[in-house]
């Protein structure tokens, strides 16, 4: 186990873009991210892993957006790693498994779904806010980043939220997507 969460860290801080063969290291990560993933749902705690928010964000970062297979099974992954994390009561981190299912249903174009996720994400952010077993790790107030220590990808997060839109104009998609615009706009602001 020790070694497959060696090369699962070692993996996540890469940029694939930057290697001599982009799609050939997206597919090692994949699978280092399912062992890893795997091992969250094998009682293991993300701390000893790798924070659950690097995680969520790694499925997404490699997504095959070619395979529509690839997509469903994420989908899955995402909503059944949030209640995994979310049932253990010691995860601050879930609620970033909520967004990227919001995410990967807006890719997938099911808007409904996306909607049902934004929603659940608002809930799920309040919900780690208001669970004192959870909300020592609370680092500041911005929505669901001040959520985790662990913040070097937040940029990414705030990336994937720039993609966000809501054809249907529903209200709490919409409170994500300009939450997160205000954030980018303050990201920018402060550099």
């Amino acid at each position: 186990m020790k070694s497959s969460v060696f090369r699962q860290a070692l993996t996540g801080w890469a940029r694939p873009e930057e290697e001599s063969n982009p799609e050939h290291f997206r597919c090692y990560r994949r699978f280092t991210t399912a062992v890893g993933i795997a091992l969250l749902h094998s009682d293991n705690e993300s701390t000893c892993v790798r924070p659950s928010n690097y995680l969520a964000c790694d499925l997404i970062i490699d997504l095959d957006r070619s395979s529509s297979e690839h997509l469903s099974l994420l989908r899955e992954v995402t909503k059944s790693t949030r209640e995994v994390l979310k049932a253990t009561n010691l995860e601050e981190g879930y609620p970033f498994f909520t967004f990227a299912s919001m995410i990967l249903a807006q890719i997938a174009k099911d808007w409904t779904s996306a909607e049902a996720a934004a929603t659940q994400l608002i809930l799920d952010e309040k919900s780690v806010r208001a669970n004192e077993s959870l909300n020592w790790m609370i680092k500041d107030d911005r929505f669901l980043l001040g959520l985790s220590n662990y913040d070097q990808l937040h940029s990414d997060w705030i990336s994937f939220a720039h993609d966000l839109i809501n054809p249907t104009a529903h209200e709490d998609t919409q409170l994500v997507i300009d939450t997160f615009k205000i954030m980018e706009k303050t990201s920018q602001e402060s550099q």
